[in-house]
């Protein structure tokens, strides 16, 4: 006999959801607390992200029945979605009815009279796969937030019962939903979700398993281990600013995506609230980029043709479900426009044009800059148009709040326009004025006329606001515009310059670079934020928190010593620098502030918080501090090799105690920037120097060593390293070898040079068994004489080293020939490879062309 449990609402104090175990950190594999799952996931399961409908979204609790799910099932069979791929119609909360005397779960018997496996054997018969809820404690979500009256849902003790009465049913899916499950059962997320995992294993049926805990604990770092999806964002909500939201905090998560195993940004909210069309498209194309999974929440029954036509497009669910299994990055996000780079199987980028702003607007991007190499042709998955070639750049115009979704494909195709490029790099010290060299490319077959270049904004620096003229330009011709830059004092790293130009009607859009030089010792209150949030107030700069106004705190003050420099912070917080790969080290006095102490007394708790720094998305470190305990601490971090520095104080115990009490200071925080020079060595006398050039002695790149390290020793002065990858200008000249060096590559990794200011490929090499590399290169003889930039980028690691080298039109004489033999050149190669190795960085050596032969 089935029996319903039908109690009172529990009565529960209520808790921030994000204060509960904000601070769980993994260690070596382990969630924190020394909790590790039973065993990996590895069910062969969700291969490419799942697609389906979810009905928590279009009915929340009390709209659900089974009537609807059914005319959902027949309308997914019939509109042209399941043969667009979606398959799963998966039944959110709200659909039990209770346990029976045996434990047993089963349906609500008015919403859901035919019982669950009625249910699924009616969603299989239309060729798609049933899906179900469930939650790892007691009681549901809408128990608590819905006020549903039947209690005692949960699977907490019932796990396998529960996984075998699913498996008995057909199910398919398995939605598990944390549900406060910390709070009112005292359990830990990694360890709850993975029983649920193993009884799904023991059923013996194949059931994908997606889990939901909001990011809270930062479930990326240990989800793989125990489903194949999980939730990373809060509810999505259909407004445009919860969209935004969501796809902005997803911008660090692309390692953390593959096959079988998947950053889950929540539910579509395509088709629902006030989203207008270009918004639709913007959400349901972003999600494809982001291979998040692709479930509908709206009312399948009713949907407009423009809606179904925007979440049935063939290429752009192509680029979602690409076998590759990557997630998009984030390559470029200026004044609200943002470019995102896909990779794609068969060598194809997936591109998205994302505009955030208010007003249309050209958006463009570099082939580049979204990780590409040689000449492609582009084409537009909302048009299913293929629309130009490029070896450059390409854009599109994009309506506020739209996104402009394409896909580049390696090769030309004949009949297309080939676009015009722009490109330009410019490497200066904060504080200081220098001249941007823009060089703009006809690739067309007309003369390119009338044009000028709009110059937009780009934070830390000044630009002109002005159009600036660009001369006629003939077909396969460049030509030469200077532009006046100017440094703020507190701009540092890689600053994009977004430029528009227009010639007649047509506009495309680009991005140049403006490397911003450091000093050796930054201070993090003096630098320009890419991003700040906190607790209180506003995040201070060298004082501790104070009210709602900037500015308005107390001096630093730890254990007694009052620091000048430093950043206030109440948690949650976070910051945002940008150092452009130019620093080593972080480091930083952390604690709890004195002018806490006296509250805390009061209240009779203990301040805590974490302390963590993140390099380009990466936790590198992370201290949980306790007022009197271990207040202060100092750290010293290494972020070499870094482009972005995020500092972060989490959240520790109850929200009272960690919000209003965790007044955390990072005193005295500086990076540690610069270079560490090679002391100069005067080199043996070469005999080569004098020797007339030989046959291999020619302009083409092939003719440099490519894979070799040298060994004989770099000419004097001609090296210098940073520990960070940064390399100070320095000579190479027009017609001489030069060879780069990185380490730090995953073993066996490809990994691909690329020199700026005029974007040139130089070639790929294969990282050794110990991730160096050595690529070669000659400079061509009518290269461009100045500073240019040399990027060596993993096309496994992702990882990216960047240097700086100075081309000379006329060797001066006395140069040293790196060909040469000798102790002190020896010595001085041997020096700058350890200088590489420790620091995991990029030397760059230069060598005759009489020398070649060696």
């Amino acid at each position: 006999m089935r029996k319903s449990k039908f109690k009172p609402k529990a009565p529960f104090g209520w808790k921030s959801a994000t204060a509960a175990l904000m601070g769980l950190a993994l260690v070596g594999g382990l969630a924190a607390g020394g909790v590790q799952p039973a065993q990996a996931l590895d069910n062969g399961l969700a291969l490419t992200p799942p697609m389906g409908w979810n009905s928590w979204n279009q009915v929340r609790c009390y709209g659900l029945n089974e009537t609807m799910v059914k005319a959902t099932a027949d309308a997914m069979a019939a509109n042209g979605m399941a043969a667009a791929g979606y398959e799963y119609v998966v039944v959110d909360d709200c659909w039990q009815g209770g346990r029976g005397t045996d434990g047993v779960l089963f349906s609500h018997p008015d919403r859901f009279p035919s019982g669950m496996k009625a249910l699924g054997d009616y969603i299989h018969s239309k060729g798609l796969k049933f899906g179900i809820y469930g939650v790892p404690g007691t009681e549901t979500c809408a128990n608590f937030w819905d006020s549903y009256p039947i209690y005692g849902l949960g699977s907490l003790n019932h796990e396998q019962q529960d996984a075998d009465t699913f498996a008995t049913w057909g199910v398919d899916y398995l939605k598990y939903d944390w549900c406060r499950a910390d709070e009112t059962d005292q359990l830990k997320r990694p360890a709850a979700f993975g029983k649920m995992r193993d009884a799904l294993k023991a059923t013996g049926r194949n059931i994908a398993y997606g889990i939901s805990e909001y990011g809270v604990t930062e479930p990326w770092t240990w989800g793989a281990d125990v489903a194949n999806l999980w939730r990373t964002t809060h509810d999505i909500a259909p407004n445009w600013g919860s969209i935004t939201g969501i796809i902005n905090s997803q911008a660090e998560l692309s390692p953390y995506a593959r096959p079988g195993a998947w950053n889950d940004p929540d539910m579509l909210q395509v088709g629902n609230g006030s989203l207008t069309a270009d918004e639709n498209r913007s959400h349901f194309g972003m999600w494809a980029m982001l291979a998040a999974p692709l479930f509908a929440g709206t009312d399948l029954t009713k949907l407009p043709a423009e809606t179904v036509k925007t979440i049935t497009n063939r290429e752009v669910i192509g680029v979602n479900q690409d076998p590759l299994g990557k997630q998009a990055v984030r390559v470029s996000n200026a004044n609200g426009l943002q470019v995102w780079a896909k990779p794609l199987s068969g060598g194809d980028i997936g591109v998205a044009l994302f505009n955030t702003t208010g007003a249309t607007a050209t958006v463009g991007s570099t082939v580049t800059q979204v990780n590409g190499q040689g000449s492609y042709s582009v084409r537009s998955l909302w048009d299913g148009v293929d629309v130009a070639n490029t070896s450059s750049s390409f854009s599109a115009t994009v309506p506020s709040h739209g996104t402009a979704i394409l896909r580049l494909t390696p090769g030309e195709k004949p009949g297309l326009p080939t676009t015009p490029s722009v490109s330009g790099q410019l490497a200066l010290a904060a504080g200081e004025s220098g001249t941007l060299e823009v060089s703009v490319r006809n690739g067309g077959t007309a003369p390119l006329t009338g044009a000028s270049l709009q110059f937009g904004t780009a934070t830390g620096l000044t630009l002109p606001t002005a159009a600036v003229p660009v001369a006629t330009v003939a077909p396969g011709s460049t030509a030469k515009v200077s532009v006046p830059v100017t440094a703020a004092a507190t701009a540092g790293g890689s600053i994009a310059v977004p430029v528009t130009l227009t010639s007649g009607t047509s506009s495309y859009a680009f991005q140049l670079g403006v490397e911003v030089r450091l000093p050796d010792t930054a201070y993090v209150s003096d630098l320009a934020w890419i991003s700040s949030s906190n607790g209180w107030g506003p995040l201070e700069r060298d004082k501790a928190v104070g009210d709602k106004a900037a500015n308005d705190g107390p001096a630093l003050k730890l254990a007694g010593i009052t620091y000048p420099k430093g950043l206030g912070a109440n948690s949650p917080a976070s910051v945002k620098v940008n150092v452009g790969a130019q620093c080593t080290t972080f480091q930083a006095v952390i604690g709890i502030d004195d002018d806490v102490k006296a509250r805390a007394a009061t209240d009779k708790v203990v301040p805590r918080s974490t302390f963590e720094v993140y390099a380009d998305g990466k936790l590198v470190s992370n201290t949980t501090i306790a007022m009197d305990t271990n207040s202060p601490t100092t750290i010293s971090v290494d972020v070499s090799g870094a482009q972005i520095i995020k500092l972060r104080n989490a959240l520790v115990g109850t929200a009272n105690t960690a919000s209003w009490h965790a007044w955390a200071d990072w005193a005295d925080a500086k990076l540690i920037c610069g270079v560490v020079p090679v002391e100069p060595t005067a080199p043996a006398t070469d005999p080569a120097t004098t020797a007339p050039a030989t046959t291999q002695a020619t302009s083409d790149p092939a003719t440099a060593p490519s894979t070799t390290p040298s060994t004989s020793g770099p000419a004097a002065g001609s090296t210098t390293t940073a520990a960070a990858g940064v390399i100070v200008a320095k000579d190479a000249y027009r017609g001489t070898a030069i060879t780069f060096k990185g380490t730090g590559f995953l073993p066996g990794e490809v990994v691909s040079g690329t020199v700026f200011s005029e974007p040139t490929d130089i070639g790929s090499v294969t990282a050794d068994a110990h991730g160096n590399v050595s690529i070669g290169w000659i400079v061509p003889e009518n290269f461009a004489t100045g500073e240019h930039k040399i990027v060596l980028t993993g096309a496994d690691s992702e990882r990216t080293l960047v240097g700086i080298f100075n081309v000379l039109t006329t060797e001066q004489t006395g140069t040293g020939d790196l060909a040469s033999t000798g102790t002190n050149t020896n010595a001085l190669w041997a020096a700058a490879s350890i200088m590489a190795l420790l620091g995991a960085g990029i030397v760059i050596g230069n060598r005759r062309r009489a020398g070649l032969h060696s």
